[in-house]
């Protein structure tokens, strides 16, 4: 069995009420896992297979 390193990308937004943006960053901070990750964008950006012997990755195969 081979194994791999998978890149993936997580993209959301929010709209969030704040006094200011430290605050904003602060609130969406805080936000649980599930509430970070409801309604993302989720990518595979890449897939190295890994070399047994020797140093670094040996294939990357680009997803589209």
């Amino acid at each position: 069995m081979k194994k791999y390193y998978i890149g993936v990308s997580i993209l959301n937004c929010y709209e969030v009420d704040a006094k200011n943006q430290e605050e904003a960053e602060e609130i969406v901070r805080n936000y649980s896992h599930k509430e970070l990750l409801e309604d993302s964008d989720f990518n595979v950006n890449y897939i190295d297979e890994i070399k047994e012997e020797g140093n670094g990755h040996e294939v990357t195969i680009p997803v589209k």
